[in-house]
C-alpha cells in the first residue's frame, strides 16, 4: 500500500464572519483502484498555495501520516522536515 496526501477544499460558515473558503489535508492508504481514507485535517487555511506546498512536501518526502499534525505546526511555524 501507498500513502498519499492530497488537499480539499470546504466551505464553511461562522456567525461571526459568514461563509468563507477553507482548504485541509486528506491522507489515503492506496492499492490498486482502491483509496481509503485514513486522516484529515480540515479548516487548515483559507490560502490553497500554503496547503499544496504541505502537500506536496509530504508526498515527496513520503511522510509518515502519523506525523502529519507535527509537520503542519513545523510548517506553519517556518520550519521544515
Amino acid at each position: 500500500m501507498a500513502i498519499k496526501f492530497e488537499k480539499f477544499h470546504e466551505c464553511r460558515w461562522l456567525p461571526d464572519v459568514g461563509e468563507y473558503d477553507t482548504y485541509g489535508i486528506c491522507v489515503f492508504e492506496t492499492g490498486g483502484t482502491h483509496s481509503t481514507p485514513v486522516d484529515w485535517v480540515p479548516d487548515l487555511s483559507d490560502d490553497p498555495e500554503l496547503v499544496e506546498s504541505i502537500v506536496r512536501e509530504c508526498n515527496s518526502s513520503q511522510a509518515d501520516p502519523i506525523h502529519l499534525r507535527e509537520i503542519i505546526d513545523d510548517f506553519l511555524s517556518g520550519a521544515r522536515f
